[in-house]
């Protein structure tokens, strides 16, 4: 007889008794029905609509016909989609502003709280998996237990898939929303804020935070991102392929971060690919980027930096031999003031003093070389899921943001 406590956030579920995979997966899938199920987000939603009805109320009381009209036509379209939209309109009433920037609030904590319980959840699901895993390698069961191994990786994928996923990004206004109006993106940011662009190339070079910020491509190419997912990251020749952000400016003032994820290729006598470039490093007053070289085309000699030109271009080199051809690394820039810094990987690997301030500029902002009359520096890899953050993440947060992102 083999016995399963599957646990959701600190209580107890009642025990019970699998003695098949298929039994295993039936109590796993109605603990996260109940879940689900009492989440809490028609109360949010009920909530919302007495809030709006209140305020047509009022409006109707102070013989306010443009503010009735407004709150009814937000009644009906919510009611008809249940959903928010991303920002609200240029033009809407306060009253009607404040309301849904609650009830993004309030959605979000639900949100939360019902990823977490999930996820203790299915982590209790995985240990029980593995002991049964255990019991039918002891009856030589083999085939049964590759069953349920594979059930085991589907299961963590799941982990990662909720405890990755914030609760909230923050946009670029200052308000936090839902996390999954990122539009479809893979990127998962562990609780990381201040993200104000994000491109996770998942099918196109879109801005997943806005409709503003959509890259033009020259010759880079759609190919498989780190998790073999077929169409989800860009290839770059190294030759005359690169994403034109335009003058997008998703970074201001002297506190801002970068991450991205690389694969790089090494090729001899042409030793330097310009990641995310603004400007370049030839120009100062507002450039920065990320910059991976290598002096003699060998991975041996391969580094990364990150580069800010404000009164004069500092370069926070790491150590050579780090990267490794063919194999993807995570890369974060981050400059908090005074210093600029480079992370491979979840750890700080260079740091540099500069001074002045990272002015606001019309400069080209280029992915996969830098946008200058020669010498273009084109980089040749792959690149994917690019975020910019208008604050310089902690140690700790580079390395949530490294855990949430690598392949498990």
């Amino acid at each position: 007889m083999i016995t399963i406590v599957l646990l959701c956030c600190a209580s107890t579920l009642q025990a019970a008794q699998p003695q098949t995979l298929a039994e295993f997966k039936t109590i796993y899938e109605q603990e996260v029905k109940k879940i689900i199920e009492a989440n809490g987000i028609q109360e949010v939603e009920q909530q919302y609509l007495k809030t709006l009805g209140g305020l047509e109320a009022s409006f109707k009381k102070a013989g306010d016909f443009p503010g009735t009209k407004a709150v009814m036509e937000e009644k009906k379209r919510f009611e008809s989609c249940r959903m928010l939209p991303d920002e609200t309109p240029e033009g809407t009433i306060t009253a009607i502003a404040d309301a849904q920037k609650a009830f993004r609030s309030a959605y979000a904590d639900v949100e939360s709280t019902r990823n977490s319980r999930i996820g203790k959840l299915t982590r209790s699901y995985v240990k029980a998996l593995k002991g049964y895993t255990r019991t039918l390698l002891e009856q030589d069961k083999m085939a049964q237990a590759e069953e349920v191994n594979a059930e085991i990786q589907n299961a963590m994928k799941l982990i990662k898939d909720e405890e990755g996923q914030p609760a909230t990004v923050t946009s670029s206004d200052g308000v936090e929303v839902p996390a999954k109006r990122l539009k479809g993106s893979t990127l998962t940011f562990s609780k990381v804020k201040g993200l104000v662009a994000c491109y996770p190339f998942n099918g196109n070079a879109d801005n997943a935070m806005s409709e503003e910020g959509s890259g033009e491509i020259h010759n880079a190419t759609l190919a498989a991102d780190r998790f073999g997912k077929a169409k989800s990251a860009y290839y770059f020749n190294g030759l005359d392929a690169y994403i034109d952000l335009k003058a997008a400016n998703p970074l201001k003032g002297n506190s801002v971060s970068i991450s991205v994820w690389v694969k790089y290729e090494t090729r001899p006598h042409i030793n330097t690919g310009y990641i995310v470039t603004k400007g370049n490093d030839a120009e100062s007053g507002g450039s920065y980027g990320l910059v991976v070289a290598t002096s003699d085309g060998t991975e041996a000699r391969a580094e990364i930096s990150t580069l800010i030109a404000v009164n004069s271009v500092v370069w926070a080199r790491s150590q050579q031999g780090l990267m490794k051809t063919g194999k993807w690394h995570q890369f974060v820039g981050v400059i908090d003031g005074a210093t600029v810094k480079t992370y491979v990987n979840g750890k700080l690997c260079a740091s540099a003093g500069f001074s002045g301030t990272l002015s606001e500029t019309t400069k080209p902002l280029w992915i996969g070389g830098q946008a200058r009359q020669s010498n273009n520096y084109f980089f040749k890899g792959w690149i994917d899921d690019i975020g910019f953050y208008n604050l310089a993440l902690s140690d700790l947060e580079v390395k949530r943001l490294y855990d949430a992102q690598r392949v498990p």
